[in-house]
């Protein structure tokens, strides 16, 4: 987990079922110094082809970067073209939070 306790989750309800090796790879290449990934699932209950990935941010103010990474990227617009739909979440830790 990054210092700061930021988070950012991604759902992405996925047109194909044919996403996870893709999407696995996409978001290894987008981690930096400002962001670890933290996890990729895919949901078993619910939509069933969707995929839940979460990011940890050191700094909240750098967690807009990490969308302009992902489309400038040829690998995450081929990706986005399999995407249905999205939300993203941003949160931040509390203290009774095990994620700090």
């Amino acid at each position: 987990t990054g210092p700061s306790g930021a988070y950012e989750l991604w759902q992405l309800n996925m047109k194909s079922t044919d996403w996870k090796e893709q999407l696995l790879q996409l978001v290894k290449g987008l981690q930096s110094d400002h962001r670890k990934l933290c996890g990729v699932f895919q949901s078993e209950f619910g939509p069933m082809n969707s995929a839940v990935v979460i990011w940890s941010h050191r700094d909240i103010d750098q967690s807009r970067q990490l969308v302009t990474d992902l489309f400038s990227d040829q690998a995450g617009r081929e990706l986005w073209k399999s995407v249905e739909s999205s939300s993203s979440k941003l949160m931040a830790s509390t203290p009774f939070s095990p994620w700090k």
